[in-house]
């Protein structure tokens, strides 16, 4: 009996050994070959991103271009016109007027408007927002209001049939069926109809404030770069040694001329901006598509190391059960045997 024991587990030994090394190894160097492999829909995906990002990059050094531009042409008409006063000082023997007022102190308005501007979109999405958890509060009440009358209507039915056995069942006359059995039905009907309606209409309206609410949240991140990128161009041009020099908000405002030469060039920014968000829209929703092709991956090579894991657990649960019910078998056949 100790020799087909020790036999079992030596073979035992052997089997489970060759299994651990033939299927259990090589698996684990399937996962890390499936790690490596190429997965073409997240290498083109990949490959979208990084043409889209290029893409960004350039837009924006397009819009840098066109604000300097801008900048520039402002600058010569700045300059153009204070040669004009200088002349006009020289002929007319009077000193020239005032640069107006601070430079400084336009720019912080124009930063502070910007701000505003933020603020106020800032608090739509805030109302948006908060318009949806209303709406999900109010939808939720309203749920539990029915189903609690649902589950009275119920509860009245209940005690309904348990009246009419007694009336049925009992000789006193002055026992008495006090529900409307009729009236209970119709609710028992009617209360579930009515909260398949409102859960109906309210999550349409749930879905359609939170596609309203997600938009204004992009529309918002968007909008928060456009603005920072402006107030680095006024602080650049702040510190800029030009910046005393010439104020185009609030000197030259108010001139036509320079109104119509500008607007070529504001119409330029205002065009690379609407681009540069756009391609930083595209930006932002190809790394989403990304990121999901990179968590499909991932998650079907995590359920295979999940799954394999299990079965080495099992493997050498299994192992071990098996060898100590052998090994003590074995132990205590050679102890009866002394």
């Amino acid at each position: 009996m100790r020799y087909f024991l020790l036999i079992l587990l030596l073979a035992g030994g052997y089997y489970g050994w060759n299994y651990y090394q033939t299927d259990l190894v090589p698996r684990h160097e399937e996962i890390k070959a499936l790690e490596m492999e190429p997965y073409p829909e997240l290498d083109a995906a990949q490959m979208r991103f990084d043409e889209l990002a290029e893409l960004h990059e350039q837009q924006a050094a397009r819009l840098q271009a066109a604000i300097q531009r801008k900048e520039e042409a402002v600058r010569k008409y700045w300059d153009g016109q204070m040669e004009k006063a200088d002349k006009a000082a020289a002929v007319s023997k009077t000193p020239r007027a005032s640069s107006g007022t601070p430079h400084s102190r336009t720019a912080e308005d124009r930063i502070a408007r910007l701000l505003q501007q933020y603020d106020k979109r800032a608090a739509d999405v805030e109302e948006l927002q908060s318009k949806l958890n209303t709406t999900r509060q109010q939808l939720s009440a309203a749920q539990a209001r029915l189903q609690e009358q649902i589950r009275q209507v119920e509860t009245r039915l209940d005690i309904d049939r348990i009246q009419r056995a007694e009336a049925s069942n009992t000789k006193s006359k002055e026992f008495k069926v006090t529900e409307n059995r009729q009236e209970l039905l119709k609710l028992q009907t009617s209360l579930p109809q009515e909260l398949e309606r409102i859960t109906r209409k309210g999550e349409a309206m749930i879905r359609q404030q939170t596609e309203a609410w997600e938009k204004a949240k992009r529309e918002l991140s968007l909008f928060q770069n456009k603005v920072d990128r402006q107030i680095a161009s006024i602080r650049d041009t702040m510190n800029s040694p030009l910046a005393e020099e010439y104020d185009d908000t609030a000197i030259l405002a108010e001139d036509p001329e320079f109104q119509a030469m500008i607007a070529p060039f504001d119409q330029a920014v205002s065009h690379e901006e609407s681009l540069t968000m756009r391609t930083e829209a595209n930006v932002e929703e190809q790394a989403k598509v990304v990121h999901s092709l990179q968590r499909i991956r991932d998650g079907s090579i995590e359920e295979y190391r999940s799954r394999l894991k299990q079965e080495e657990q099992i493997f050498f649960t299994a192992a071990t059960v098996i060898g100590a019910v052998l090994l003590v078998s074995l132990l205590l056949s050679f102890t009866r045997r002394k």
